[in-house]
Formats: structure tokens, sequence, C-alpha cells
């Protein structure tokens, strides 16, 4: 009898009628789409609601969701090795009914506080409901915004090779779109059924329908299922590369990549682009309060924005096998600094450039993320890897929100967190084109 997890069981993956890499496309995406709740764009349109229930402020809130945030990130390294030992399709089954029960959780925030109030007495009731919504934030930002993420991602890194840029812009385009679409949906939902049924119902559809869909159609690899990457027939000649980038010499274990300085050049590029991005989305109504946007303006403006990093990304994943990778980086501060530019002038044309360089750094962060790590340090550690970007990426989405916050009560506006940006974009495109491959080296010796 076969295992419940057999590669071959109950679909077999070799019988497709097309390469299954490109169902792992699909699948890897709509994992990642599946995480929208433990992302920042999943909880902006609960915050409100969660400081009237709880009884704190934006502060305390913002201090709430950094602390939770970092608690989680710091076992992501650890996931990261369990993915490189157990594979996707395990770790994204057990991640499905933990977030699940995280979703859960969050539904009866309010009453869990409550009770906890009722029976502690003698602790300050803005204590408690500090440290309810903490475990939250800690709950779903792991298992969210961290481990369905990053499994589902580095999956995806794994079943392709010339053409792994291509599918990671491809899976781009449906991330993206379901991404800015995700504050609108969420709010409208809980208008329909209330903020608490939309949690609860979205715990029961991780715990369900997105466990079902990871079980049936997660794969770790292509080799398990009797595949090559990118669908390569065993009698086909290896065709010669001309791009040195994309052939594998060597396989790094984490300890080795976090030796290369192109590793942290990388790295912290994409964690100022998840840190820029969650601070601005986290206070996104008040951003646009004192800079002058309209509400529903700003909110409609991730829509455009999606529609220019798709096309970036589009462009990104054709080009990409025949181009270094730390020229497509270079790309990505050129869109911070227009993200930048028009708060910290107050330019007319300030929404706009808002949108573009959005667009822009969102799309190059989007094909990178997934594209660099299996490029330039192999698959077989792929997971230990990409969990420690991963939680570089979470302790920058939790410092982002206090850290704005903090620089909106000192000074009475954001002036001072776009200029701090601005400067931190030019670093990076000054820095970017010192990241070179490993694995070039490793070809001359």
């Amino acid at each position: 009898m076969k295992s419940a997890f057999d590669p071959n069981f109950p679909i077999r993956p070799r019988s497709f009628p097309f390469f299954y890499g490109w169902w792992i496309l699909i699948a890897s995406s709509i994992g990642i789409i599946a995480s929208i709740p433990g992302q920042t764009m999943g909880f902006s349109v609960f915050t409100e609601i969660l400081s009237e229930k709880l009884q704190l402020n934006a502060s305390v809130l913002s201090t709430s969701y950094l602390v939770g945030t970092i608690a989680g990130g710091v076992f992501l390294p650890a996931v990261g090795k369990l993915f490189d030992e157990i594979g996707a399709r395990k770790l994204g089954s057990i991640v499905c009914v933990v977030m699940g029960i995280g979703l859960l959780y969050l539904s009866q925030v309010d009453r869990t506080a409550q009770f906890l109030q009722n029976l502690l007495t003698f602790i300050p009731a803005s204590w408690i409901g500090f440290l309810i919504i903490t475990i939250g934030f800690f709950w779903l930002r792991f298992t969210g915004q961290g481990a369905l993420t990053m499994t589902s991602r580095s999956m995806l890194g794994k079943w392709f090779n010339r053409h792994r840029g291509l599918a990671i812009s491809v899976s781009g385009v449906v991330v993206s779109f379901s991404f800015s679409l995700a504050p609108a949906v969420l709010d409208k939902l809980n208008q329909i059924f209330s903020w608490r049924m939309t949690w609860g119902g979205l715990g029961v559809a991780m715990m369900t329908v997105v466990l079902l869909f990871v079980w049936l159609f997660f794969r770790d690899n292509p080799e398990e299922c009797e595949l090559r990457m990118d669908g390569a027939k065993e009698d086909e000649r290896v065709k010669e590369e001309k791009n040195k980038d994309i052939i594998i010499h060597r396989e790094f274990t984490r300890a080795e990549a976090l030796r290369t300085h192109s590793f942290w050049i990388f790295n912290l590029s994409i964690a100022l682009h998840s840190f820029a991005i969650t601070g601005f989305t986290f206070h996104i109504l008040d951003i646009a309060r004192d800079i002058g946007i309209e509400r529903s303006l700003m909110l409609r403006a991730f829509v455009p924005s999606s529609v220019i990093g798709i096309v970036i990304s589009l462009i990104g994943g054709v080009v990409n096998p025949f181009v270094r990778l730390k020229y497509i980086l270079a790309i990505f501060p050129i869109g911070g600094i227009l993200f930048t530019i028009g708060p910290i002038w107050h330019l007319e044309s300030m929404l706009w450039l808002l949108i573009v360089g959005l667009g822009i750094s969102g799309g190059v962060f989007g094909l990178l993320i997934g594209l660099v790590w299996p490029r330039f340090f192999g698959r077989k550690h792929l997971g230990a890897i990409s969990g420690v970007n991963m939680s570089t990426n979470v302790y920058a989405s939790a410092l982002a929100p206090l850290i704005f916050s903090l620089c909106r009560d000192l000074t009475g506006h954001y002036h001072l967190i776009f200029v701090s940006l601005l400067v931190c974009y030019a670093l990076v495109l000054a820095t970017c084109f010192f990241a070179d491959n490993p694995q070039r080296k490793l070809a001359s010796d």
C-alpha cells in the first residue's frame, strides 16, 4: 500500500500530458495566494478593527506586530531546513493546518482577551490585549508570510532551471494581481459577513480546501517523480549555455552561502522592499492623509502598480536567461527612488510616481526572490538558504510599522522615513554591481 505522501499517489506527475512543472507553477501560485491572510495585505483591513476591539492605539498595535513578527522570523531558518528534509508536500500540509488554527484563534481574539481580563483582574486590560494579539501576529506571520510562502516559492524553484525566471514571472502575474485585490476583497467580506466570520471562514478553508489542494498537487522536485528540470528528456543533449550564471557547478550549504557578499547584497535589497511595502501598506490611510492623497485613490493605486509590476516581471522572466542577475537587481532601486521622491518633495505627480515606483520595485522583487537562490547556490540546500532570506524579510517587515509610527509620532509626518528610504535605495544602486554569481568563479577555477 502506498504512503499518503508517495510522489505518485494519488496522482502520478509523469502521466500528465505536459511537463508537471507547469502545474507546479499553478500550485505554487495558489499556495502563495493562500498566504494572504498572513501578509500585510491581508492584515491591513483588520488593523482599525483590532485597535477598537482590544483598545490599543496604533503605536501599541505596531509594537505588537513587531514582536509577533520577529518571533515568527526566528523559527524560519529551522523551517527552511525542515523543507530540505521532508519536502514541500509534507511541510505545506502541516502549515495549512497550523495556519487555519491561527485564523480561528484570531476570529475570537476579542472574546479571548475579555475572558482573560475577567479571570486575571489584577493585570491591566491593555497588557492582556497586547499579549493576545501578539500571539495572533506571530501565528499568522510565521505560517503565512513565512512558512507557506517559502515552501511554495522554493518548490517552484526546484522544478526549473533555464525556464525558472519565466515560471516565476508568470506566477508573479497571478500573485501580484491577487495581492492587489486582497484589501478590497477582504474589506468587502468584512462588511458582508463581519470580521469574525471572515477570519473564521478563512481558517476553515485553510484546513479543508487549501490542505486538500496542497496534498494533491504539491511535489518537492522532479527527480522524485521520475522527471527532469524543465521537462528535459533523457535522450536530449544538454544545450551548452552561453550565460554562465545559470550553470550550477556546486551545491552551496547555508553556511557557505552566508559567507558570500553576493548573498547579503541580494538578501538586504530584497528585505528593503519588504520593509518599505509593509510600512507603507500598514499605515496607508494615514500616509494618504499626510501627503494629501484621497483615501480611495490611494487604495486603488495598488491595481495599476501591480499591472506595471506584472509587465516588469514578465520582461525579466523572458530576458533573465541571457543576462546577469545583478543587472536586473539594478532596476529595483530605480523603482524605489521613484516611490520616495514624490512624498519627499510633494510633487504634483506624486500618486503616479508612487504607482510606477511600487510597480517597478515590486516586479523585480517578485522575480528575484524566487530566482537568485537556486541560481547562485543550487537546489540541495535551497530551503535552508531561502529560509534565512525569508527570516530577514520577516524581520524587516516586522520593524517597518513601528518605525513608520515612531517617525510620525516624533516629527508629525512621514517625511523622514521617505528620505531614509531614498538613501537606502541609493546604496543598493551603488552596491548591486558587485553582486556576482559565485558559480561563475567556480567555472573559471
